[in-house]
């Protein structure tokens, strides 16, 4: 339709060589280098990894896939981190205001000495569903373009400024590699992505 600017515009953007001009953000999902390099494999859709993927991610711990997808929702109502061991990357907890433990070294660390990694449960979509997925530390850096230390400031200092940031990560399109594996949690199989 010619008198549809919307249309005009699109038209025009494909014309000037939109189309072959665009570039894709990869995602790493912390398979390959920080930042998102190169990632091989099939690509598949969400549904091709439900019927394929999934039963072998079952039969052997876990599977893989490729896929284009696109963030659609990421939970936002609570942390998107938590606070880690500077060695071992876990959880540690807090003791004292200013003072966490870890568990697994048995250390204990000041609020400069923690570091808040990325934890972040997102909806993600592509032509054929949608499912729930989560991405760590350095697919989180690569998706919002900032650490988990730096939101969490932004969080508590300038909350419109969070939204915003994490509002722009919807809808743009990356390419991932997906873990699928079977998980048990209070007596229910679980599939995770």
């Amino acid at each position: 339709p010619t008198n549809v600017p919307e249309a005009n515009s699109l038209r025009g953007w494909y014309d000037a060589g939109g189309a072959t001009g665009s570039q894709f953000q990869s995602l790493s999902g912390g398979m390959s280098a920080p930042g998102g390099g190169r990632i091989l494999g099939d690509r598949k859709s969400l549904e091709q990894a439900r019927v394929e993927d999934v039963a072998e991610g079952i039969a052997s711990g876990s599977a893989y896939f490729v896929m284009r997808g696109y963030i659609t929702f990421m939970k936002k109502d609570k942390d998107l981190s938590y606070p880690s061991d500077p060695e071992t990357k876990k959880k540690v907890t807090s003791t004292a205001p200013g003072l966490w433990h870890s568990e697994s070294t048995g250390r204990d660390y000041t609020d400069d000495e923690i570091i808040h990694r990325y934890i972040c449960n997102m909806k993600v979509a592509d032509y054929s569903g949608s499912e729930w997925m989560s991405a760590f530390d350095e697919s989180g850096v690569v998706i919002i373009g900032r650490t988990a230390g730096e939101m969490r400031d932004l969080r508590s200092n300038d909350p419109n400024l969070f939204d915003s940031i994490v509002d722009d990560c919807y809808f743009r399109p990356y390419v991932m590699k997906v873990q699928v594996r079977e998980q048990e949690y209070q007596g229910e199989r679980k599939i995770r992505y």
